[in-house]
């Protein structure tokens, strides 16, 4: 089955109401690489009509990562931690919340077309007789490097805040102080929470719980987005 076959089949089967089924043929296209911004999104609607919240929101956090101005989806993500009573991500901020909303796209279209109409203008501007002339250019040139940084500068938060570790717990699960079964249990994290993962120890993952603590799930239990 080829990805056009295997979309129709995840789509067909979705309408069907076969969300195991759906489930399985868009997973199947993330995996074959073809996960777009509407495979991952229809991937977490299928999730959601199994009953599996969790991997919905893993999901939808996807999406977003590919088309982070679609507010259908952030509303949707947001209405579904409601629904499961979680609180504000830990390690969350103001900043990582603008940060979450950057297209990086257009940002690497905004560098690099500031940056090639400046250098224009700076190897133009000796070549022109008029004053003013030079004068407007290199005003011009000034204005399309200040664009260049400002798109440089949100490139730069995009890929800050992808790197910081977030991920979403797919199932409930207990955190403890450290990462094997013995040992106590510091809280529980909630199906669909946001999270951030700290560093990895074999089957364990240590999460950022924000206020300086921490705790050690199963990496079972979270998965990362975008990984």
């Amino acid at each position: 089955m080829n990805l056009a076959q295997r979309a129709a089949a995840a789509a067909q089967a979705y309408r069907d109401g076969a969300y195991e089924e759906a489930v399985q043929d868009y997973q199947a296209l993330v995996d074959a690489g073809a996960g777009s911004a509407d495979v991952w999104f229809n991937l977490g609607n299928a999730h959601y009509h199994t009953g599996a919240r969790g991997k919905a929101a893993w999901a939808w956090e996807n999406a977003l990562r590919l088309a982070p101005r679609d507010e259908v989806v952030r509303r949707q993500l947001e209405n579904l931690r409601a629904e499961a009573g979680v609180v504000r991500p830990a390690g969350d901020s103001v900043l990582h919340g603008v940060a979450a909303r950057l297209d990086p796209a257009g940002f690497a279209l905004v560098l690099l077309a500031g940056w090639i109409v400046g250098c224009g203008l700076v190897i133009l501007r000796p070549h022109l007789r008029a004053p003013w002339r030079k004068t407007v250019a290199g005003l011009f040139a000034g204005l399309a490097f200040a664009g260049a940084v400002v798109g440089g500068t949100g490139l730069a938060l995009v890929e800050w805040d992808r790197r910081a570790g977030w991920a979403v717990a797919i199932e409930s699960v207990d955190l403890r102080q450290a990462p094997h079964e013995g040992a106590g249990v510091v809280g529980r994290l909630e199906e669909a929470a946001r999270v951030r993962i700290r560093r990895r120890e074999g089957s364990w993952v240590l999460l950022d719980l924000g206020a300086g603590r921490t705790g050690w799930s199963r990496a079972g239990a979270i998965a990362p987005i975008g990984g």
